[in-house]
């Protein structure tokens, strides 16, 4: 009797913590795309051919949504994710206004483009949600550096910046704000070739 007693006061303890591990609620992640709108107007053509090549990023934003919060505190938000980089759409979106610029005899992704005569390669800086602004922000910046490709040589380097205030609080208005601001980002970069 008294081992019997001892087994189960043995047991019960795993099956409590058993039923808690699956008792739980469970919430599936939710994915979002970044779908920037380009209006990009074609200029003037010109002699050069760019690559872009893919960016680099800050290691805190991959897939997980980030926000800043109060301070320079940074979170993730719970079960919200990207759909892709951060850096592979930044990094598209400039490629493809590049193109839509008509301002090169070839524009896009360096492994498509064999002998560019110019290079573009940067850093995707910053790429979260503002929650200290009011309304909430999406927030992107990009640090990108222009080269020719013959010597290495460097053309410009800049920072672009855009910020486009949120509707609402949920994922989704994050991610159409951060769609609008890449899509400004991007238009900002194919003005500065225009000067």
């Amino acid at each position: 009797m008294r081992n019997r007693s001892i087994r189960l006061a043995a047991i019960v303890p795993i099956l409590l913590l058993l039923a808690g591990c699956f008792g739980g609620s469970y919430e599936p992640i939710g994915y979002f795309v970044i779908e920037p709108a380009l209006t990009i107007t074609p200029g003037t053509p010109g002699g050069d051919s760019i690559a872009v090549q893919p960016l680099d990023y800050a290691r805190m934003y991959k897939l997980r949504m980030a926000y800043r919060g109060q301070g320079h505190g940074l979170g993730y938000r719970a079960n919200a994710q990207w759909a892709e980089l951060p850096r592979d759409a930044v990094t598209r979106t400039i490629g493809d206004a590049l193109r839509a610029s008509s301002r090169f005899t070839d524009a896009g992704p360096a492994h498509e483009i064999p002998r560019p005569t110019l290079l573009l390669t940067g850093e995707v800086r910053i790429f979260d949600e503002d929650r200290e602004a009011e309304p909430w922000q999406a927030r992107c910046e990009v640090r990108l550096d222009l080269r020719k490709r013959e010597d290495d040589s460097l053309v410009w380097s800049e920072t672009f910046r855009a910020a486009k205030p949120m509707a609402g609080t949920a994922p989704e208005d994050f991610a159409a704000a951060m769609s609008t601001a890449i899509g400004d980002l991007a238009q900002q970069v194919v003005e500065r070739f225009a000067r």
